[in-house]
């Protein structure tokens, strides 16, 4: 992904990390993580998760050259 993917997926996942009684909340309780550090661990999933999709691409990209 892009760097304008890349932070409008990062703008998205807080937004919903910070609804009030959404998810997220539920799983770890209200107020335990700044927004600071609720961002700085979306980023850092979010990278994981593109650079495992990306290699799942270039996997499948060697198969069909097999």
């Amino acid at each position: 992904m892009n760097r304008a993917e890349f932070y409008t997926q990062l703008d998205d996942v807080c937004r919903e990390i910070g609804e009030k009684g959404g998810n997220f909340e539920g799983a770890v309780g209200p107020d335990r993580l700044s927004a600071g550090d609720i961002r700085a661990i979306a980023a850092v999933a979010l990278m994981a998760a593109d650079r495992h999709y990306s290699n799942l691409t270039k996997l499948l990209a060697e198969r069909k050259e097999l």
